[in-house]
């Protein structure tokens, strides 16, 4: 098989049941488990190469951690509305273009198609931010859970 970003996933031959059954349930996963995987490594890449390369401010954000789908950044108060509005839309969304392919690699000629991004803001781990947080930090009101 391969995936539209031309990552490829290859099967032995197996006369063991259990093993062709574990096989198909990996291949019918493949596609869209590549698929994330690559838009996700372009997307960390294409946001880092932004914060050195047109932010030049290595201190504007730091990129913790990937977890499957998504990318944990930690960013100064001041930056954040940057991060939320521009930095990651522009990189995780504009600038990762999918083009499907049939399962042997060859574009479908569809596409391009491109995947959104859904920011959730933390003061701490799964903090909810509240009103009176955004307005003694400086932030915009729409980060509050409880707005």
């Amino acid at each position: 098989l391969c995936s539209c970003f031309g990552r490829f996933r290859r099967f032995p031959y197996t006369d063991d049941r259990m093993m062709k059954g574990e096989f198909e349930r990996q291949a019918m996963n493949f596609g869209i488990q590549s698929m994330v995987a690559s838009a996700m490594d372009r997307s960390i890449a294409y946001v880092q190469d932004y914060r050195d390369n047109v932010i030049k401010d290595r201190s504007f954000f730091n990129i913790l951690l990937q977890i499957h789908d998504a990318i944990l950044l930690e960013v100064p108060y001041a930056n954040v509305n940057r991060v939320v509005k521009e930095v990651l839309p522009f990189n995780m969304c504009d600038r990762v273009s999918i083009y499907p392919t049939r399962l042997d690699g060859i574009p479908t000629g569809a596409g391009p198609y491109n995947l959104g991004v859904d920011v959730a803001v933390f003061k701490n781990w799964g903090e909810p931010l509240t009103e009176e947080f955004c307005m003694s930090a400086g932030l915009d009101l729409e980060y509050a859970s409880a707005h």
